[in-house]
């Protein structure tokens, strides 16, 4: 009984060991988890976790309460665990016992700043922008060519002025030039190991200031100014500031756009009665009142189309009174809309002769007139609304992004599976249809994104396709397009017999599935792309060297200005006596006073 007695108590004593040992090495891991990191992390891993755990649970990044409330909790304990693990000697106690020092925080007593305050930390700045950390993806935008504008926008959070900055530059991210793709923005973290790179690559230190650049074919603009705007305390003009810079880029489709003078609906007429070129058959209206950066934005997405803005008056007048359509529509609520905003597309040459008279006007068809109506027109309505009435460029492939230079960086920017056909002139055939049913329905396989690429003679040979296919397919993943896979095992199905599983199966990218190629020198994008530019009018280069050589001048000015001003009037209002011409003067005193003396 003796020896049962010590053998339970020693099976005891060995099981509340171990559980205790287990316990406390749990607890000794819980910090790191709240951080997302192993015990191993360097502290230089630990200050990069903290500030990324940060921006991605401020609870001001977050729109309904009840997301608000959880990273509220969230960061509570974020910045619990940096509070111990960012001092090298509470994480070496809090390594060895297990213990996190301190009492419990309830979250819900404070509020997002006081949980700072009370944790000694700074708040980051928070923004709706994502914040750019890798290489690849900002060797990708400076190597970028066409329809596309990136701008970035270096900071840190223990800077006043980028702190005062933040609300402006989130402004620029509501444009409808950045919500229709034509303008990317990033944030690049000056304070962090990865930012000061990214900068570096960009010819920009990072030095307690905001500073604001733009990619464009290649070519870094610098915004300049950004400190003397920001000094006048006045939000309206820095953010119109930015503004400025950000636009003055689409000038010249700013002028096009703008271009048509508008007397009356019978000049009107006249253009919607022209003969139309093949390349460029539809014409799109919008009126003058609508923010500009619209009719910019479906510019650039409708190349094929003439985009035109019109005095609102007379597309009313020639909307409801000639064509005798209705422009109404409802709010979110149902009511009636006090002012509707509308798009007319015009798909063919408008027939007839007539004039028109305001009042006496009898209705006509207006064949190839299409309305689009809405209680607040944003670029997505407008797109929407033009997709379902003009033909997509490869017929039959109405449901798939054809990759281009607009449409390329946003399916690709991480990765993508693109469909390649040779030969894009034909319709799909039945089977091929299924391919386009496929990833139209599934937007995304795995995180890949789909589309189809029109292969250029360069790439189809570059693949090494084998003789007789007529397409293939290809995957790119971690940003990387110079290295990519040709997914072969898909190309080896009968299109007709393709499935998501099959699809998912094969972008395991393993051997037995996908084949990696090499694309340098060149990428997957610059095959696609082409020799595709943007546009800049050269008003916009002259204007930015203007910009430039004042923001280097106007110090210089305004600290020796005042001297040679006063130097300048001197010299023409107030001149010094000739040195020269003193001595003689005197001698001739000294004679005088001699002959006066005599």
């Amino acid at each position: 009984m003796s020896v049962y007695r010590r053998s339970l108590f020693l099976t005891i004593c060995i099981l509340f060991c171990f559980t205790a040992n287990v316990c406390l090495a749990k607890k000794g891991e819980e910090l790191y988890e709240e951080l997302g990191i192993s015990k191993t992390a360097t502290q230089e891993e630990v200050k990069k976790a903290f500030r990324k755990m940060t921006r991605e649970n401020h609870p001001d990044t977050k729109e309904e309460m009840e997301e608000k409330e959880k990273a509220k909790e969230i960061m509570s304990r974020v910045l619990r665990a940096y509070e111990v693990l960012g001092d090298e000697q509470k994480r070496s106690d809090y390594d060895k016992f297990g213990v996190i020092p301190g009492e419990t925080l309830n979250p819900d007593d404070y509020t997002t700043e006081e949980l700072f305050e009370y944790f000694h930390q700074q708040s980051p700045i928070t923004s709706r922008v994502p914040t750019l950390d890798s290489f690849t993806l900002l060797r990708r935008m400076m190597r970028f060519r066409g329809r596309r504008i990136f701008v970035l926008h270096l900071y840190g959070d223990d800077s006043n002025a980028c702190r005062q900055y933040a609300p402006v530059w989130d402004g620029l991210y509501y444009s409808a030039l950045v919500q229709a793709g034509v303008m990317e923005l990033y944030r690049i973290d000056g304070q962090s190991a990865e930012g000061q790179v990214l900068a570096e690559e960009l010819g920009l230190q990072y030095k307690g200031e905001a500073q604001v650049v733009a990619l464009i074919d290649g070519t870094t603009w610098n915004l300049h100014g950004i400190s003397n705007q920001l000094k006048t305390g006045k939000s309206r003009f820095v953010f119109q500031h930015l503004q400025d810079f950000a636009i003055g880029f689409f000038y010249q489709y700013h002028q096009n756009i703008s271009s048509l003078t508008v007397k009356n609906v019978d000049t009107l007429l006249e253009l919607l009665r022209r003969p139309r070129d093949a390349d460029q058959p539809h014409i799109i209206l919008f009126p003058k009142v609508i923010t500009e950066t619209i009719p910019i934005a479906i510019q650039m997405h409708y190349p094929q189309s003439t985009v035109l803005a019109v005095p609102r008056q007379e597309l009313r007048l020639f909307v409801e009174e000639f064509c005798g359509l209705e422009l109404s529509a409802t709010d979110r609520d149902g009511n009636a809309a006090a002012l509707s905003e509308f798009v007319v597309l015009s798909t063919s040459a408008l027939g007839g002769t007539d004039s028109f008279e305001e009042g006496k006007n009898i209705v006509r068809e207006c064949g190839g007139i299409h309305i689009g109506v809405s209680s607040s027109l944003t670029f997505e309505k407008a797109d929407s609304f033009l997709k379902e009435h003009i033909p997509p460029v490869v017929p039959g492939m109405k449901k798939l992004p054809m990759m281009d230079d607009l449409t390329y960086w946003p399916t690709c920017r991480e990765k993508c599976m693109l469909w390649v056909r040779q030969d894009c002139s034909a319709e799909p055939t039945s089977d091929e249809a299924h391919i386009v049913s496929l990833f139209s329905v599934n937007k995304a396989f795995l995180g890949f994104k789909t589309g189809f690429v029109c292969a250029s003679a360069s790439l189809w040979e570059h693949l090494h396709v084998p003789s007789g296919q007529k397409s293939t397919f290809v995957a790119l993943q971690d940003g990387d397009d110079e290295d990519i896979f040709v997914v072969h095992s898909l190309s080896a199905v009968t299109p007709g017999e393709l499935t998501g599983k099959l699809v998912e199966q094969s972008l395991g990218l393993t051997e037995n599935s996908a084949r990696r190629i090499s694309l340098h020198p060149l990428s997957l994008g610059e095959y696609i792309v082409g020799d595709a530019h943007f546009p800049i009018d050269h008003n916009q280069r002259y204007w930015d060297m203007f910009n430039a050589a004042m923001y280097w001048l106007l110090p210089s000015l305004t600290s020796f200005g005042p001297f040679l001003l006063m130097y300048f009037l001197q010299k023409r209002f107030f001149p010094l006596p000739d040195p020269g011409a003193a001595p003689q003067n005197d001698n001739n005193n000294n004679d005088a006073n001699e002959n006066n003396n005599q």
